[in-house]
């Protein structure tokens, strides 16, 4: 072996020498490590002071061969001289006394008391509560039966096995797919299925996510209690709700969940002492303010959003805006909400509703509104968006009444008022801007079946009025303007009654115009016109077009000139009852046995008993018959005077009658033409008709019989003698036969063609006698 072989042996020995001692270093370290791994692997020594320690413990509760909970752990520690183990992750499984439930409990460490046979729990701890079926499904890997489980969060929980109880006085917080919320304390009762929070608890239930914050609501009161088995949480009070929209107060609270553990159904009462009565109260515009009753009860739908809420006994609402105050009493309400915007969409009231509204109509006049009717349903309008919501309609499914009331702060009696009544009413409303100061504004309003409206003012007789259907008009105050009644319109005011096709009542003028067939009477009178107007006011009556008036009894009229019913027509009529005077105006017409009045005017004034007429007056009289002493002599004439004039009055105590000028009075066979002319009317012998008994003219007379002429300042004729009297200024008498004769006063008899001549000197009697061809 030469020396270069031999170094590389040497260099090859090394070599191997190295790889062995490095293949021995790896075991050592691999052994060494396994050895580590596998103490630190082994179990702590045990302390002296643990007798056992298990793996596993389970324990079960049985009655009647059904269990009613199972206690689970998956490390038990026994202590020397103690009688409390130590339980690692705590699993309490609770099927209850009917086996329907799957509620847990579950903690990481619980110390177990063997002989009392309870479970404390000093960390964090989480209860479940879930059906029996959920629990199958959920094995079955259904997420949407998870989602339906009630989680309650707390800690310093204990167990009592022999009650079945669990309980801690540590806040809480719980969650369940229809929202969640926080109390301080909680016991859960597995034989009664129910979970008690001890107070201070606050929900929170969400509504659907697309709705967003806006259909949420917030509850609060002093404990609550959940009973799985019927899924209800009563929430003992005072009880708060609030949302975005309204705010709810109450004594107590029943909370009903769907199968999904969301909010069906909430039952709210005044609780134990009826101190504190159910009262919602509205945060939007327009709709109801403030809401109470005895009880109450609210439904939410799918989507966990307010969808009706109803309440009964004492019924109660009120609302403020814009200086008007509204207050509604009812039995029972029924309220449902839109839902698409969870606005009031329909407010229902029953038995004995009534609605009281109040707003001043000066400084010292208030008005005062009543609505009184066993039902009533309020119609609500919103924005698309549900911002704002306005009073659109209200309808009675019932008899109604509606009043108006005007009172003074000075006088504690009511000015003024009206009411409306009928079978149905509809009222409709001005929609109203979303303000905090806005008020629902009456609009119009339809009243049907029965119709009964009554007007009374201060002073003045009562008024009232029926048909088969109304409508009435608003003015911005919430005051009736306008009234119309249509269809067999009946109108009492004292003893008039009024009858007509329709009648609008206007407020301002305190008027009531009646058309259509009109026709107004009382136990003297019957009046008929194309349209008559009442004035309460004044206690005029205004008739226009075609206007007719009878007397119902011979002696009712202002005038009596004969035994029989007086008839006027004209185109006008304004009377005044107060005043007991009428105003006939327009081609004026009075007609009364034989005397016959045409006149632009006549007015009759019945406590005077005398009449006016004036405007080419055209009037026909009959005459007393005439008795001379001759009956041969007599002559054949008619027996009506005709009289025009300008003026006409006609006063019936002295049965006078007054022609003013230009006047123009003819018989058949005489004719008088004066300045002025009186008339005076006597009764006829039977009684029958008042005739022309004597005419006094004065102011240019001038008197014609065939050819014969006179001429004085008076004249005057006595138609029981058949003779005329000329006197004053120049009396003459001419005849184209016999010429003229004058002298201080003629007296000339119609019969017997004598003239008796006065002068100076004396008297003197001429006697012409005129040959009869």
């Amino acid at each position: 072996m030469n020396r270069q072989q031999a170094a590389r042996y040497a260099r090859w020995s090394a070599g191997v020498a190295i790889l062995l001692v490095a293949i021995t270093a790896g075991v050592y370290l691999e052994r060494s490590w396994l050895a580590l791994r596998e103490r630190r692997k082994a179990p702590p020594p045990v302390p002296s002071s643990v007798e056992r320690q298990l793996s596993a413990l389970t324990f079960s509760k049985v009655q009647q061969d059904r269990t009613l909970f199972t206690v689970q752990a998956s490390k038990s520690t026994e202590f020397k001289g103690s009688i409390e183990d130590l339980l690692e992750d705590v699993r309490i499984t609770i099927f209850g006394p009917r086996g329907l439930r799957h509620d847990t409990i579950h903690t990481s460490q619980c110390r177990y008391s063997k002989d009392r046979g309870s479970i404390a729990c000093a960390g964090d701890v989480s209860i479940d509560l879930l059906s029996a079926e959920d629990a199958a499904r959920i094995a079955q890997g259904d997420a949407a039966a998870a989602a339906r489980r009630l989680r309650v969060e707390t800690s310093g929980v204990s167990f009592e096995r022999e009650s079945g109880k669990a309980s801690t006085s540590q806040p809480v917080h719980f969650i369940f797919p229809g929202g969640d919320g926080q109390a301080v304390g909680v016991e859960y009762d597995t034989n009664e299925e129910r979970l008690r929070l001890g107070h201070d608890v606050r929900l929170h239930l969400t509504a659907a996510v697309q709705q967003g914050p806006a259909g949420d609501l917030r509850l609060s009161g002093t404990s609550l209690e959940y009973r799985s088995k019927n899924r209800e949480m009563a929430l003992a009070g005072p009880v708060r709700a609030d949302s975005q929209n309204w705010s709810l107060a109450a004594g107590e609270l029943l909370l009903a969940l769907d199968e999904q553990n969301r909010a069906r159904r909430m039952d709210l009462s005044a609780g134990p002492g009826g101190a504190a009565r159910p009262e919602v109260q509205s945060r939007r515009a327009g709709s109801p303010a403030r809401l109470s009753s005895d009880t109450m009860t609210a439904q939410f739908d799918q989507r966990g959003s307010l969808s009706r809420l109803a309440g009964s006994g004492n019924v109660a609402a009120q609302l403020s805006a814009a200086g008007a105050d509204t207050n509604l009493t009812a039995a029972t309400f029924d309220l449902s909400y839109s839902p698409d915007t969870h606005a009031p969409r329909q407010l229902a009231l029953a038995g004995a509703v009534t609605v009281n509204s109040r707003s001043p109509l000066t400084n010292t006049v208030t008005t005062a509104r009543r609505l009184r009717t066993d039902s009533l349903r309020l119609n609500f309008a919103h924005s698309r968006t549900g911002n704002s919501t306005s009073l659109e309609s209200a309808e009675t499914l019932a008899p109604a009444a509606l009043d108006w009331e005007e009172s003074s702060a000075t006088s504690p009696s009511i000015a003024r008022s009206t009411r409306l009544r009928s079978d149905k009413l509809r009222v409709n409303f001005q929609p109203v801007a979303a303000a905090a100061n806005s008020s629902p504004r009456m609009a119009s309003a339809e009243a049907t079946g029965n119709v009964q409206m009554t007007r009374t003012l201060t002073g003045k007789p009562e008024q009232t009025a029926t048909a088969r259907q109304a409508t009435a008009r608003f003015d911005p105050r919430g005051d009736w303007s306008e009234i119309t009644l249509n269809g067999d319109v009946l109108l009492r005011e004292a003893a008039r009654t009024a009858q007509a096709a329709k009648a609008v009542f206007d407020r301002a003028a305190q008027s009531a115009q009646l058309s259509g067939k009109a026709v107004v009477a009382d136990a003297a009178m019957r009046t008929t016109a194309r349209i008559i107007t009442f004035l309460q006011s004044t206690g005029e009556l205004r008739a226009e077009g075609g206007v007719q008036s009878s007397d119902l009894l011979p002696d009712s009229g202002a005038v009596q000139l004969a035994p029989a019913p007086a008839n006027l027509t004209a185109d006008h009529l304004l009377a005044n009852f107060e005043t007991a005077r009428a105003l006939y105006s327009g081609h004026a017409r009075l007609w009364q046995g034989a005397s016959v009045l045409d006149a632009d005017s006549i007015e009759l004034q019945k406590n005077e008993r005398r009449l006016l007429a004036t405007g080419h007056v055209r009037a026909v009289f009959p005459e007393a018959a005439f008795s001379p002493n001759s009956a041969a002599s007599a002559k054949s004439r008619s027996a009506v005077w005709r009289v025009q004039a300008g003026s006409l009055s006609y006063q019936d105590a002295e049965g006078r009658a007054h022609a003013e000028g230009q006047v123009l009075a003819q018989s058949a066979t005489q004719k008088i033409q004066s300045a002025a002319l009186d008339l005076f009317l006597a009764p006829s012998a039977n009684r029958s008709a008042r005739q022309v008994a004597r005419a006094l003219a004065t102011g240019g007379v001038l008197i014609e019989q065939g050819a014969r002429r006179g001429s004085a300042e008076r004249g005057e004729y006595s138609a029981a003698e058949g003779k005329f009297v000329l006197s004053g200024g120049s009396p003459s008498l001419s005849d184209p036969q016999y010429g003229l004769t004058t002298g201080r006063q003629l007296t000339f008899f119609l019969a017997s063609d004598t003239i008796i001549v006065e002068s100076e000197k004396g008297s003197r009697t001429l006697t012409k006698h005129r040959v009869e061809k």
